[in-house]
């Protein structure tokens, strides 16, 4: 969600990698005109499948609008990326799945022949166990008893697995008798054969109506695949070296101890290895309902840290940098502590300079970070749980932030609190002008306030010295809290 660029996207999927270098990345694209091109890029950033998503089928929930105009059939853009793909050398470096009402054996068989290694079965399956097309999924009165937590509704259900094996049993068995009559032993040697297509009884309305077809029939030049350029399976070097120091496989918890390690800009997601076998740790220990301690480990870092610094962190490391970051520092972490503070023999003043990039704590849910020194743009962007201390930020902060606390102790760019239904900013002499106040108010602060803010600037001179935060203790009065108009009684 919320990916702007192909550089971001490629980011994200390299950064998953080195979460788990065994987990497989897929990214849904709408059908749509030049959707080729955009798979293309998507295939060179490294993703493992692409979904084709048509504009039919769906549950219903979403608006009228939407529903109408949300994207075109399946077929058109399959075609598009299947074709691109293959005039690329590119075709067998990613699987292409396609949904959008695939119903019977004739959408996959129609699927195969256009270009689709898989299939996602959607409406047809919620009617199998029993869904009545009610539309109001979003607004927990599902009368199945399906898209619901409603305990009286959810009594309802009626659903049984039994009529999903048999309704999926009955289009395989169907799409055998398909492929035995059209002489071909299998749906993946139907692949992109689009010499078994023909125009039917509808060719002459679609004549009339000025449509051509002649694209779905061109022949496809295939260009010879090209070897695979994606990052080879594996952690860098750095994460190598983090999870071999602070990861006791014996005892698969943290080894305690401290680490230091020069790193450059070139080293991308430094410690989400580390977080990956950690949270695959946590989710089983929680699903076995004990209580646990996975014991703690702090990465020392010294330098130029590449993006993605802190990436999907975790409760119980640290991560203490003295140089700068780029951007998508502690992009969904959700514990741990970060610190970014300058190099001991820099002459910058930190709330002068930037020291880390555009886009940090992007989808953070916990944790706590202190930034001796400015953020780029987008600082705090769909924050839902993580405090933190910053000197400065860019455009755009706190944007759609729905939890958490941000405080800052400088600058401060335009539009801050977009779209933000949660948490709270506290801010250092704000510019109102810049404030967007469609979305956020300022409000009085309460005692509580007082000791929130004097507890983080104490914590962020303790973290990173910074002399602007121990200037500030003495002048709390100075500070503004801001809150989602939606969270304000009045």
């Amino acid at each position: 969600h919320d990916i702007y660029s192909i550089e971001d996207l490629k980011e994200l999927i390299y950064e998953i990698k080195q979460l788990d270098p065994n987990l497989k990345v897929s990214v849904k694209l709408v059908s749509g005109n030049n959707i080729g091109a955009i798979a293309l890029g998507v295939t060179k950033a490294g993703a493992d499948i692409i979904q084709i998503s048509g504009g039919d089928g769906g549950t219903g929930a979403a608006a009228l609008m939407s529903m109408k105009h949300c994207g075109l059939i399946w077929e058109r853009g399959l075609l598009e990326v299947h074709r691109v793909l293959s005039e690329n050398g590119l075709r067998e470096q990613v699987i292409l799945r396609v949904d959008g009402s695939i119903q019977i054996a004739h959408d996959v068989i129609m699927g195969s022949i256009l270009g689709a290694d898989e299939f996602d079965f959607g409406k047809m399956l919620l009617v199998a166990e029993g869904c009545i097309m009610a539309r109001v999924c979003e607004k927990n009165t599902c009368p199945a008893g399906i898209a619901t937590q409603e305990k009286k509704l959810k009594e309802r259900y009626k659903g049984n697995k039994d009529h999903i094996v048999r309704y999926l049993t009955q289009v395989a068995t169907d799409i055998q008798e398909q492929l035995r009559l059209i002489g071909v032993e299998s749906l993946s040697k139907l692949r992109g054969k689009t010499e078994y297509l023909s125009l039917n009884e509808l060719a002459t309305f679609a004549e009339n109506k000025n449509l051509n077809f002649d694209n779905f029939f061109k022949k496809i030049d295939v260009l010879e695949e090209i070897p695979p350029f994606s990052p080879e399976k594996g952690h860098h070097a750095t994460n190598e070296k983090i999870i071999k120091d602070l990861w006791d496989e014996k005892n698969l918890k943290l080894t305690g101890k401290m680490t230091l390690h020069k790193i450059f800009s070139t080293e991308r997601a430094i410690g989400a290895g580390l977080n990956g076998i950690m949270a695959k740790r946590i989710s089983t220990l929680r699903s076995l309902n004990n209580n646990f301690d996975l014991g703690e480990g702090q990465i020392l870092l010294k330098g130029s840290a590449g993006q993605g610094l802190g990436v999907f962190l975790v409760e119980g490391l640290k991560i203490d940098l003295r140089g700068d970051a780029n951007d998508f520092v502690g992009k969904s972490m959700s514990g741990g502590l970060i610190i970014v503070r300058p190099d001991e023999l820099s002459s910058l003043k930190p709330h002068k300079n930037s020291i880390i990039g555009n886009c940090a704590f992007y989808g953070a849910t916990g944790g706590e970070a202190f930034i001796s020194g400015m953020a780029g743009d987008r600082f705090g962007v769909r924050n839902s749980g993580t405090i933190t201390v910053v000197e400065g930020v860019g455009l755009h902060a706190c944007e759609y932030m729905t939890g958490g606390r941000v405080l800052i102790l400088g600058e401060h760019g335009y539009n801050l609190g977009a779209g933000m239904t949660g948490g709270a900013v506290y801010i250092y002499r704000p510019h109102y002008e810049f404030i967007n106040t469609d979305y956020i108010k300022q409000v009085p602060l309460t005692e509580k306030d007082y000791k929130v803010i004097e507890n983080n600037l104490e914590l962020h001179y303790e973290y990173t010295k910074s002399q602007i935060a121990k200037e500030h203790l003495e002048k709390i009065g100075d500070y503004v809290k801001f809150l989602p108009k939606s969270m304000i009684k009045f």
